[in-house]
C-alpha cells in the first residue's frame, strides 16, 4: 500500500539519530536516500517496543532516551512513503 503524509520531528532518540517520534506519536526512520518510514510496534513476550538497528527497546525504556526537538515549529515537514 502506498500513501504519503506530512509528519514533523517531536521527539528525538538519543544515540538514534536516524530515528524520530512524530507529531501523530508514531516512530519512523529517515533512510539513506531521504525516505522516510514508519516503524511497527513489536511484541516480544509481554513486552511492546520498537526494533532500532536489529536491538529491541520496550516502550518504557524509550520514553527514557526521547528528548524534545527544541526547533520543531522551524522544523521542515517530511513526506511519508509505503507506510
Amino acid at each position: 500500500m502506498r500513501k504519503e503524509i506530512f509528519v514533523k520531528r517531536v521527539w528525538l532518540v538519543n544515540g538514534y539519530p536516524d530515528y524520530f517520534v512524530g507529531d501523530d506519536n508514531k516512530m519512523y526512520r529517515i533512510k539513506k536516500d531521504v525516505n522516510v518510514r514508519a516503524c511497527k510496534l513489536t511484541q516480544i513476550g509481554y513486552s511492546q517496543g520498537y526494533v532500532l538497528k536489529s536491538r529491541f527497546f520496550t516502550l518504557s525504556r524509550l520514553r527514557s532516551m526521547l528528548l524534545k526537538n527544541d526547533n520543531a515549529d522551524s522544523e521542515t515537514m517530511f513526506l511519508i512513503i509505503n507506510i
